[in-house]
């Protein structure tokens, strides 16, 4: 049912801004009071039940989204979505209609700027911006919560303005009110950002006094007429995510965090660039009788694991030149599937020939599943020196890298083809291979090579997972020992934003949410850099590869003298990781 006639705006405004309300009534034609009044008339008049569709239709804004935001609406249980707050009343109205799609039980936190409003009572908790008499709507909000509801609030308590120390327009610092309450209530915590700004006359007049700023909100409502104002969503943060985060400032800066970084979301992923070179045809698949007659041609100890159907074998790359070219085919075929690859029609080079190869082979279905690259340091730089190694082709080492490395076993060229990528047993059953290789040449407890962030990844990815590993994975004593032939460029993410990752991304699996929200797929962190990591790996430096697509490579170095031991046990056995630990105390 209609409510009464609104007040006009003109009066309140005058009350609110003090000295400045003189301004209310002779400008109104230039500060759009009365177009705003008209608005509210229009919205009293239609009276409709779906009060934020209406709102948005009365105001000519329309909302925008996509489905997979939606979709990341919790459907049940607390929620307390969160926003940024850069328009002023449209955010509300944008939000409330998205978050209505999927919760009906959503209410919006707001002031009594957004109670004049008519119609809009029902959804309401009124709160009081300057903290005076918020008792009862705090405890509105909670009850809410706690009876299984969903809350939006806007932390900044304010418009986002020019903030010239950071140059850029920003909320003012979010209030971590929001955070005590999702702990209280065990609520799960929706992130969403809201695109666009306010004008500059806006932004200018706010530099000369804030309430210049309030005096020109309802002409900015009046200026997006006609405009879609978007909103994105991040994942949700649950309530264990925001414990562990248990200072409330902390917790408060790391959602912020999730929020502003969703305008660098993909849209979709990248295709090849037009100037991309043409990709050969790969070389037909080899045929499976002679790969299985050449590796089984091999010594009883080159066979280092047989689990089900699965074999691992190692052999020197020249030795099986038809296994050896199979494996060239799958790397390239599986390489090609992330946008990497060498684009040749087999990814083979010269240092294939007199590098140690692990592949493992499937006695069932009579093919190469997945494989590996293996350089021993103390084989091939006698013979060949450093530039023997194929991480010479993408780093300079320099100094005595190598003295305090060798012995080592540079690793690379891994994969896993298609098929069986989603199986989980794959990857830790080539480990399991290196596991045996290491207990035959026990010399080796240095790992070393590159791994790869593919360039699928966006370029606010690249640089959320770079940025974590230089200040949390660093091997400082081997960095001056190296040099990226063609370093990743400058980082465009905000310096702000890069200082809120290093103090409250302590862990890869925030890193990881980070990077999933940005990507369209949702993918997270590498496997294998994961993988790495998990065994205690560091990184040294990073090197962008044009001759393999333009992927990142981060140098890893990993000791497995320092690995968990249960986890080193998994791929050595627990009486082979302890010899091998044995083995080191010794030569120690």
């Amino acid at each position: 049912m209609p409510t009464k006639t609104p007040p006009s705006n003109l009066d309140e405004m005058k009350r609110r801004l003090g000295p400045l309300g003189w301004a209310t009534r002779s400008l109104d034609g230039f500060l759009k009071v009365s177009h705003f009044d008209d608005f509210l008339a229009r919205i009293h008049q239609a009276g409709r039940p779906d009060f934020f569709a209406s709102a948005l239709e009365q105001a000519d804004v329309k909302p925008g989204w996509a489905d997979e935001c939606l979709a990341r609406i919790p459907r049940a249980g607390p929620l307390l979505a969160v926003a940024n707050h850069p328009h002023g009343r449209a955010d509300g109205f944008v939000a409330m209609e998205f978050l209505l799609r999927a919760r009906p039980d959503t209410l919006v936190v707001g002031n009594e700027w957004l109670a004049q409003i008519p119609g809009i009572r029902p959804w309401l908790i009124e709160v009081d911006p300057d903290g005076q008499s918020n008792l009862a709507g705090t405890r509105r909000i909670l009850d809410h919560l706690k009876h299984g509801g969903a809350i939006l609030m806007f932390p900044a308590g304010e418009v986002s303005s020019l903030r010239p120390w950071r140059r850029r327009v920003e909320d003012p610092r979010w209030a971590d009110s929001f955070v005590r309450l999702a702990r209280r209530a065990q609520a799960t915590v929706l992130p969403m950002h809201i695109a666009g700004r306010n004008s500059g006359l806006f932004q200018v007049a706010g530099l000369a006094h804030p309430r210049l700023r309030t005096l020109l909100l309802l002409r900015e409502f009046q200026r997006q007429r006609g405009q879609v104002i978007r909103l994105r969503a991040a994942s949700p943060v649950t309530p264990a995510q925001l414990a562990q985060h248990p200072d409330d400032a902390e917790a408060a800066e790391f959602v912020r965090l999730r929020c502003e970084l969703l305008p660098r979301r993909e849209r979709a992923p990248r295709a090849a660039a037009p100037d991309a070179p043409k990709q050969a045809e790969l070389i037909a698949p080899i045929n499976p009788a002679l790969v299985r007659a050449e590796l089984q041609s091999l010594p009883a100890e080159d066979l280092l694991l047989t689990s089900g159907d699965f074999r691992i074998y190692r052999f020197l790359g020249a030795d099986l030149p038809h296994t050896l070219r199979e494996v060239g085919r799958l790397r390239e075929l599986t390489f090609r599937s992330v946008s990497e690859g060498t684009g040749l029609a087999c990814d083979l080079d010269a240092f294939d020939a007199w590098y140690d190869q692990l592949v493992l082979w499937d006695e069932k279905e009579n093919r190469i599943v997945g494989g590996y690259r293996l350089g021993p340091t103390d084989r091939i730089l006698p013979l060949r020196g450093k530039h023997g190694l194929y991480t010479s082709t993408l780093f300079e080492f320099k100094g005595d890298f190598f003295k305090r490395m060798d012995p080592a076993l540079e690793m690379g060229r891994s994969f896993i083809r298609p098929e069986y990528q989603r199986r989980p047993t794959s990857l830790p059953l080539l480990w399991r291979g290196i596991g045996r290789y290491v207990l035959r040449f026990p010399q080796y407890h240095l790992l070393f090579g590159p791994v790869s962030i593919n360039p699928e990844y966006g370029q606010a990815s690249k640089e959320l997972i770079l940025s974590y590993l230089r200040h949390n994975r660093l091997a400082d004593d081997l960095v001056p020992f190296v040099r990226a032939k063609k370093p990743p460029r400058a980082m465009s993410l905000h310096q702000a934003d890069l200082d809120v990752l290093q103090r409250c991304a302590f862990d890869l699996e925030h890193v990881s949410g980070l990077v999933s929200d940005l990507e369209p797929d949702a993918k997270q962190v590498p496997v294998l850099l994961k993988h790495y990591l998990k065994l205690n790996g560091r990184l040294i430096t990073f090197n962008v590869d044009d001759s393999f697509g333009g992927c990142l490579d981060g140098l890893i170095v990993v000791d497995l003298t320092k690995v968990d031991p249960k986890l080193l046990a998994a791929y050595l056995s627990e009486e082979g990781a302890r010899s091998f630990l044995e083995y080191h105390d010794f030569h120690a």
